[in-house]
């Protein structure tokens, strides 16, 4: 079944893809970030295995690396088709190429005047006369320059790996690191319970450990309690719950959080798996916390 929801997405890729080319002008997958990063083989290749990952997280079906492969291999023929799509549509209408269908096909006219235009001529064609349009600061210069035929063909393989790469770390974004009761087959749900400064931790965690042993009411309060930050941007832990919706088995993680330059030079906050913990529960915590 996960094969089939793979299949739509596959599809829906190609034909976003095809659309955008044909009516908007842009070639998705050929985005490169600094002339070599295939940014849009990366997102299209995701976009192809896609569908398995939605199914598995709708159907609570464990990831394994079963998927990841078959969601790789689907990204791999993605890259194919929508280049071979790319071919089928090529036409020629008044001496000018479009991909709507409109006029001759190309496969009717000859490469170098020596050969039909078969898929193979067709991508030499590319690789021979492609130029990049230079995007800065977002916005499009409006010139094309040609690389030549090396960068073009080398560019076209990269793109093929962008695909891939898409393929094998979509799983990743759509499940993430999500955790599995196999007892019950379900993916096991999250509910934040509080901030604290990282510079208390010892002591947060022996209050933590106490408060388990209370009343929920009591428990309730604890988390509610004020605890100030000693300084803007400085590392802090969250406090998540980890549980299965089933059983309530569960844990607590406490998630290092640490402060880190983005856009802007603003101050953004990103886990530190290094130094995350987990705090195990018994069920009965478990479920009174839930």
């Amino acid at each position: 079944m996960f094969i089939f929801f793979g299949l739509i997405s596959l599809l829906l890729t190609i034909l976003a893809d095809y659309l955008i080319m044909a009516f908007i002008g842009i070639s998705v997958h050929s985005f490169t970030l600094w002339f070599i990063l295939p940014i849009g083989g990366a997102i299209l290749g995701a976009f192809c295995g896609k569908g398995i990952f939605l199914y598995l997280k709708h159907a609570n079906i464990k990831a394994t690396a079963k998927h990841t492969i078959t969601s790789a291999i689907l990204a791999f023929i993605g890259f194919w088709a929508i280049n071979y799509f790319a071919y089928f549509s090529t036409y020629v209408d008044d001496e000018s190429i479009n991909n709507t269908f409109k006029g001759e096909h190309i496969s009717n006219y000859m490469y170098n005047d020596t050969e039909p235009f078969t898929f193979k001529n067709y991508l030499e064609f590319q690789f021979e006369t492609s130029e990049s349009v230079v995007s800065v600061g977002g916005h499009s210069s409006g010139s094309s320059i040609s690389f030549g035929k090396g960068y073009n063909k080398t560019s076209f393989y990269i793109t093929m790996l962008g695909f891939i790469i898409g393929g094998l770390t979509v799983g990743s974004t759509v499940v993430g690191d999500k955790s599995y009761c196999d007892k019950c087959k379900k993916y096991m749900k999250e509910k934040k319970l509080y901030d604290f400064t990282y510079s208390s931790f010892d002591n947060e965690v022996m209050a933590l450990e106490k408060a388990l042993q209370k009343t929920k009411e009591e428990f309730d309060d604890f988390i509610k309690q004020e605890r100030p930050f000693e300084e803007y941007g400085e590392p802090y832990i969250t406090a998540v719950l980890t549980y299965c919706p089933v059983c309530k088995d569960g844990f607590i993680n406490l998630k290092f959080m640490e402060p880190k330059k983005g856009s802007g030079g603003k101050l953004v906050w990103e886990e530190n798996d290094k130094y995350t913990k987990k705090l195990p529960l018994s069920n009965e915590a478990s479920s009174m916390i839930v």
